[in-house]
């Protein structure tokens, strides 16, 4: 019992060390070499490294193999990650794949970096090509989503090499659809438009109707991303008009939302508004509630532009519903803080304030608490809501409100371990410290945000911090520090190559040489 419960990384439930009666583990229990927590059955750990290292290879293999069947069994995505390292440490990768496989939809979202390493390991053996094509997708989705850009293509290109050229295979077209879109992100045109129009043939030839509408819809937003709306709105139109001609009104919802964009970017609001309109109301009928939830947001970011607060307001508490129904519920969050956003900007701070508090505190909206307790507690939508509760806190006056939320934050970025967001929160930190007129405890905050972005390679984060420490210089009366902070600022607004925050960045150095208009 001891061995089995020594090849464990956690915790277990008793069930998992014991076949029939429970007499050993009492006679176990009575004399403390197994200690019994909230979460399982656990020995202490000089005694499991003890036991560890003193297995043979056969019995550590028998009894890795036994602890994955027993985590495979289990519901949740830690456990099926338990499940996989077992079987890794058991030798055991083909049942390693099949769960990987069959699990991905679970452990991806989770566990993307732990899942990216065991398919790694899994890959190195040696496997049919039809297994290779697919963890290399998968290896292939894992780097994107952990932003790794350069792997990710590398993984697609290495499925291509194992799919060959003329077979027109839906799996092709997939790794190929999947290639253009992260060509796109990055803005390598000439691959991009490459792997977008050989998806699209191989979907011509097989008759895929929804193939051809998705390369279409993404071949236009290759063009409008790159500024060319004459393609973009072509290729808009032909999706549009397979659309129709399959009656899928899913697609054609997706359609209009994208040419009403277009007619945004042209300046064109009463067209781009109108079609908004009518691809929410396409959405609705089929009840395809994330389609719905996304037409009604951005007809809310168009109501905002035009300063329609209170109407926006009402959109974006749709659109959250719409992503309840859709059973997304980070992004129903996201949209709450939004929405409570748009009531302090029409003054309405306290109403912003108690629907944040509101959300917050509903538990049907957390994040379930995992049983191994390796999944953060918290997600994106609890962080947005966070954020802006705290701004409308200091806004109202409440600092120790604010200051208490920022601990929240604090808590949130541990749980996500996502350094960028200890940063924003620090700087949340120093905006309230600044308020309350502690100018040094402020910048002691600052700079170190100004640490945690450098090392991350964060500019827009870097951007405001320099915006901000050279405000606080200029309240000190150091109009040459103020100068060298806001030249810093111009200097990673430029490495961005964002104009918008250049200019926000000069606005400041010509304020402060008194030649602000």
């Amino acid at each position: 019992m001891l061995e089995l419960l020594s090849v464990y990384r956690h915790p277990v439930p008793v069930e998992a060390i014991i076949h029939g009666g429970d007499s050993a583990l009492v006679g176990l229990k009575d004399k403390a070499l197994i200690v019994e927590q909230e979460s399982g059955v656990w020995t202490h750990d000089v005694l499991r490294e003890f036991f560890a290292s003193r297995l043979g290879a056969d019995l550590r293999t028998a009894l890795h193999g036994r602890a994955a069947r027993y985590c495979e069994g289990r519901e949740g995505a830690d456990w099926k990650l338990e499940g996989l390292h077992h079987y890794v440490q058991a030798g055991d990768v083909v049942s390693a794949w099949r769960l990987a496989a069959d699990a991905f939809a679970e452990l991806s979202p989770e566990f993307p970096q732990e899942t990216l390493e065991y398919l790694t390991l899994i890959h190195a053996r040696p496997a049919p090509a039809s297994e290779s094509v697919e963890m290399l997708f998968h290896m292939g989705q894992l780097s994107e989503m952990l932003g790794d850009d350069v792997l990710a293509a590398k993984h697609y290109e290495s499925c291509l090499s194992l799919l060959p050229e003329d077979e027109g295979s839906d799996e092709r077209a997939r790794v190929l659809e999947s290639l253009g879109k992260l060509k796109t992100r990055v803005e390598q045109w000439t691959e991009s438009f490459a792997a977008h129009e050989k998806a699209l043939r191989i979907y011509e030839n097989a008759g895929d109707m929804g193939g051809q509408i998705r390369e279409w819809l993404n071949i236009g937003g290759a063009h409008r991303k790159r500024g060319d709306a004459t393609k973009a709105r072509a290729a808009y139109s032909e999706a549009r008009s397979l659309a129709s001609k399959s009656e899928d009104r899913g697609a054609q919802s997706a359609c209009i939302n994208n040419l009403a964009l277009l007619d945004w970017d042209e300046g064109r609001l009463r067209d781009a508004e109108t079609r908004l309109k009518e691809s929410v109301r396409l959405a609705h009928a089929v009840r395809n509630h994330a389609g719905e939830a996304r037409g009604l947001e951005n007809l809310a970011e168009l109501l905002r532009i035009q300063a329609r607060f209170s109407e926006m307001t009402t959109l974006l508490w749709e659109s959250s519903e719409a992503f309840r129904r859709a059973g997304e519920l980070e992004e129903f969050k996201r949209l709450q803080a939004v929405a409570a956003e748009s009531l302090g900007i029409q003054g309405r701070t306290e109403d912003g304030i108690s629907l944040c508090r509101s959300v917050l505190s509903r538990p049907e909206l957390r994040k379930k608490t995992s049983v191994l307790r390796r999944s953060p507690r918290f997600d994106r939508g609890d962080v947005a809501l966070t954020f802006t509760l705290t701004a409308l806190l200091r806004d109202s006056g409440d600092l120790k409100g604010a200051e208490a939320e920022i601990g929240r934050l604090m808590d949130m970025a541990e749980s996500l371990d996502d350094p960028v967001l200890r940063s924003k929160a620090m700087i949340e930190l120093a905006l309230v410290r600044e308020r309350s007129g502690d100018l040094d405890a402020s910048e002691v905050q600052l700079n170190a945000a100004e640490a945690l972005l450098k090392s991350s390679g964060d500019k827009a984060g870097l951007v405001v911090v320099h915006l901000l420490l050279g405000n606080i210089d200029e309240k000190k009366g150091d109009y040459d520090a103020a100068r060298a902070q806001y030249n810093e600022a111009v200097r990673q607004a430029e490495l961005m190559g964002d104009e918008a925050t250049i200019a926000s960045a000069m606005r400041n150095l010509r304020s402060l040489d008194g030649d602000a208009v």
